[in-house]
């Protein structure tokens, strides 16, 4: 009897073991189709934000929120002209230039929202003091490095 519960567990254990090899082995395989981190590393707002002191991020709050509730309906017309890029895609029969039309509309509403990102990190980077911008622009290098580290 005590021969079966050693076979058992032996069996077991093997078994775990497999399956692990197996995970790790699909794991690598997968992460090489992974894009690539560009050195343009994309941070949100609030993750910049930590670094900075707790009742200086409140007094920049109310601009944050203006901007998030902004950027939700350029968010949902990026979503919106994608769908309608896939069903450009899809379509039969296919009309090259519905797709044309587009993948035009999406580019656009994606540089929109972009551009409208991009001028509000503008205005808020200005109402910093050196001292925080030289914070916020460590912390950001800092977790960029980080990432490439663990690459």
């Amino acid at each position: 009897m005590t021969k079966q519960k050693v076979l058992v567990f032996a069996l077991c254990v093997s078994v775990v073991l497999n399956l692990g090899v197996i995970g790790y082995l699909i794991g690598q395989h997968i992460s090489e189709h992974r894009p690539d981190n560009s050195s343009e590393m994309q941070v949100g707002f609030s993750r910049l934000l930590r670094a900075l002191p707790q009742d200086r991020v409140e007094e920049l709050m109310p601009d944050l929120e203006n901007h998030r509730q902004s950027m939700r309906s350029l968010y949902g017309r990026v979503i919106d002209t994608r769908n309608q890029l896939y069903k450009a895609m899809h379509a039969e029969p296919f009309d090259i230039n519905l797709l044309r039309k587009a993948s035009e509309m999406h580019a656009r509403s994606l540089s929109n929202a972009r551009e409208h990102s991009d001028q509000f990190f503008i205005e808020l980077y200005e109402q910093l003091s050196p001292a925080e911008r030289r914070q916020m622009f460590d912390k950001a290098f800092k977790e960029l490095q980080e990432s490439k580290e663990t690459e």
